[in-house]
């Protein structure tokens, strides 16, 4: 836990927009598999019409298991995404050299957000955390993975566990190890 506290403090976590999104979110799904921490993922996806109106207007809630899929595996992101982020995050020249040459596809930048449907994903969330405390579903919760509401059509569907990849199971119980997450680049740089 020393590792993951001391990331923790030094803001390596910490990054804006859509492409410190994916980041954040492969980071948190990767800590959850180390520590052995099941969580909730919120997500929203908001998009203009371009005519002052709203084109697309949907939310997820992602039960995500340790042992189990992934949210790559959900299709959240590809491992595209996730590399074209970093690649954002860490050298923004060279990211933007990789999407003019034409080698990476862009990160899509941040989307409006309105702050109604995000309380509304987070009381989705809330209902699922309080359902698997206290079982109240007529099926059982691993039909109720995820989670997916489109305000545009006005319903919610339920998708059950998918089939894991694998991708964090040999990480699964490590916790604390000499890589923050088994994650050389997290290391703070020798000032020697």
């Amino acid at each position: 836990m020393i590792e993951i506290n001391r990331a923790l403090r030094s803001g390596q976590i910490a990054q804006p927009s859509r492409a410190g999104s994916i980041c954040r979110r492969h980071l948190l799904n990767r800590l959850a598999a180390f520590c052995v921490l099941p969580y909730f993922d919120v997500g929203v996806k908001l998009e203009a019409d371009g005519q002052g109106g709203i084109q697309e207007a949907c939310g997820a809630v992602h039960y995500v298991r340790p042992d189990g899929a992934t949210l790559q595996d959900r299709k959240v992101y590809t491992l595209g995404q996730l590399k074209a982020a970093g690649l954002r995050r860490t050298d923004p020249k060279a990211y933007r050299e990789q999407v003019k040459a034409g080698y990476i596809r862009g990160v899509a930048e941040d989307r409006p957000a309105v702050i109604s449907i995000k309380m509304q994903m987070a009381s989705t969330a809330v209902n699922e955390f309080l359902a698997r405390l206290h079982p109240y579903h007529y099926d059982d919760n691993a039909d109720s993975a995820v989670i997916r509401t489109s305000f545009i059509q006005g319903v919610q569907y339920r998708e059950a566990e998918s089939v894991a990849s694998g991708t964090f199971s040999m990480h699964v119980g490590k916790a604390d190890v000499r890589f923050f997450l088994s994650m050389p680049e997290s290391e703070p740089e020798d000032t020697e």
